[in-house]
């Protein structure tokens, strides 16, 4: 076990411990106001994210699920966590009864939606269930290798049965659904292209049930088609029904970027597991991940409240290659084309939010998650293979350029210097380097301006002092891995590079937008404006993290410094 020690906690080896770490993890923690989180079932770092959805869209709709809602619509796959932006939710099941056994002639949400209390509704770690007001079914989830598991308990009365829904959230560019038969099982798969930040995702499936299937039908646009061959369109839903006399179904659903077949070979990762086995296999890696930092003292609430957020530092990055190594690529910036990669001997991930995680995210994961962070470089190394530039924002084989800085060469850093990379050979790490250079320079988000003048002016970008202040600290990461690898040439030119921070500092100490070579005016160091990034002056004025004696000496001296710092925290907000 690796032990980690902070001024906040002391990570030991404890025996003896009357609570599971799961028992103190609520996954409910942050889907109500503004967290945008979801309450499903997940495991470390899963492909699959199976999780209620109870709201179709706006920005604290972005995880699908908020907990102000007393309507679920259904239970869809992927969904992202924390993120201001939408997307995800594919591939929607919901359980349903019906009085009089009839297949209706048209289907939208009206025939499948139901009201729910969180009385009736429990999350953990890699399990999650609620009871559906409008036909009493209890839904349960859990999670198992590339797969999802449904296990619907169903009333006596009624007949029993399944929505399948394509049409849900994002817009749908082409999507498939049929039932497929073999001399082994039967099996109902497809596929689903849509859009919405990443504008064309692709998300292939594979459903298998416990029970018979005694009817199936396909509904395109809203009524009933032909449901014995495959259909396609933009709107696909689908309907299953039951025997009579099941009470309890069971359906594994697995997921792939790749293609039905990979879907189908995922599946089969799951073959002769029961509901039962995968949610206790998921809660034992559950147990096995947060153990590896395990606290003593303090009071419940507080083991709760670390646990809870440990468990939210391990949602994303999401696996993203399939059980046979396959995933989809990064789009190439001028062909189009995707292109299939053999991922040998590691996996491939995809969630990278990395503004939001380079900071304290990734050197954490550094330490306790080695292995996979050496799975999340070579990843991004892949993205640089595909795309020509390293990971800023990427979402399911897209770059969404979202947020600032190319923060891929601080978390590539810090894995080198911490071991994570050391089983690399020489020449990969040279193509880290390069890799680097190459995303600093690409002429996009003012990165040729900066490097041209020292700082990036604000008539070229907005955001021009965050961008200036984060370029220079990455500029001073490539510099350090540069030497640390023994290219000594690129280190002399980032080391210069870094220093950009300087011009764009005025003389009393803030950190000053400029524009035609002079500073901004009026100015007012508390104003949250373009320049800045979700910030102002005084809260970017000291980001100067690679050279804070540098940052001493350009403001004066110490007793100068403490005075400014001074003044940040006493401030009125």
């Amino acid at each position: 076990m690796r032990k980690l020690t902070t001024f906040l906690i002391a990570a030991l080896c404890l025996t003896g411990c009357q609570h599971t770490l799961t028992s103190y993890v609520n996954p409910f923690v942050g889907t109500d106001a503004h967290g945008h989180t979801f309450p499903g079932a997940i495991l470390p770092f899963g492909m699959v994210q199976v999780s209620p959805d109870t709201r179709l869209d706006g920005w604290d709709g972005c995880s699908a699920y908020h907990y102000s809602d007393d309507t679920v619509y259904g239970f869809s796959h992927t969904h992202l966590s924390g993120t201001g932006c939408s997307d995800y939710g594919d591939l929607l099941l919901m359980p349903f009864t019906e009085e009089n056994g009839n297949l209706p002639d048209s289907l939208d949400y009206s025939f499948y939606k139901s009201s729910f209390s969180h009385r009736n509704e429990k999350a953990e770690p890699g399990y999650y269930r609620v009871v559906l007001d409008r036909n009493r079914v209890m839904a349960e989830l859990t999670v198992h290798d590339r797969n999802a598991l449904h296990r619907y308990t169903f009333p006596n009365a009624g007949r029993k049965g399944v929505v399948i829904d394509l049409k849900h959230r994002d817009v749908v560019i082409n999507s498939r659904i049929g039932i497929y038969d073999d001399s082994d099982e039967t099996l109902i798969a497809g596929h689903r292209i849509s859009a919405a930040w990443n504008p064309e995702q692709h998300f292939y499936f594979a459903i298998k049930a416990d029970c018979p299937i005694e009817e199936f039908a396909i509904y395109k646009d809203g009524h009933r088609v032909d449901s014995s061959k495959p259909a396609s369109g933009e709107d696909l839903k689908a309907i299953v029904f039951f025997p009579d006399n099941v009470k309890e179904a069971t359906l594994t659903v697995s997921i792939s970027s790749v293609n039905k077949n990979g879907a189908y070979k995922n599946l089969a990762q799951s073959d002769g597991i029961t509901f039962q086995q995968a949610k206790k296999e998921a809660h034992t890696m559950w147990e096995k991940a947060l153990g590896q930092i395990e606290v003593e003292g303090g009071s419940r609430e507080d083991r709760a409240n670390f646990y809870t957020a440990l468990y939210h530092c391990m949602t994303s990055p999401y696996l993203y290659s399939d059980a046979d190594g396959r995933y989809l690529a990064m789009k190439d910036r001028d062909t189009n084309i995707y292109t299939i990669q053999q991922a040998e001997g590691r996996n491939q991930y995809t969630v990278f939010s990395v503004w939001d995680t380079y900071r304290a995210l990734h050197p954490l994961l550094n330490i306790f998650e080695p292995e996979r962070s050496r799975d999340f470089v070579l990843t991004m190394l892949d993205h640089y293979r595909h795309s020509g530039e390293l990971t800023m924002w990427e979402l399911a084989s897209h770059e969404t350029h979202c947020m600032i800085g190319y923060h891929a060469v601080s978390v590539i850093l810090d894995a080198y210097r911490t071991g994570v990379l050391d089983s690399l050979d020489q020449n990969t790490l040279n193509e880290l380097l390069d890799a680097m250079v190459a995303t600093s320079n690409l002429p996009i988000l003012g990165r040729t301006e900066y490097a041209r003048d020292g700082f990036l002016s604000s008539e070229y970008e907005n955001e021009s002092v965050s961008k200036t202040l984060e370029y220079a600290y990455d500029d001073w990461c490539i510099a350090e891995y540069a030497r640390l690898i023994g290219n000594d040439s690129i280190c002399r030119i980032y080391t210069r590079r870094c220093q950009s921070w300087k011009n764009i500092m005025d003389p009393d100490g803030f950190m000053h937008a400029r524009r035609n070579g002079a500073f901004v005016t009026p100015f007012d160091p508390t104003e949250v404006n373009n320049h800045f990034t979700e910030a102002n002056s005084w809260q970017y004025s000291t980001y100067v993290p690679h050279d804070v004696e540098g940052w001493i000496r350009q403001i004066g001296d110490a007793e100068r410094a403490e005075r400014f710092l001074d003044s940040l925290f006493r401030g009125s907000s």
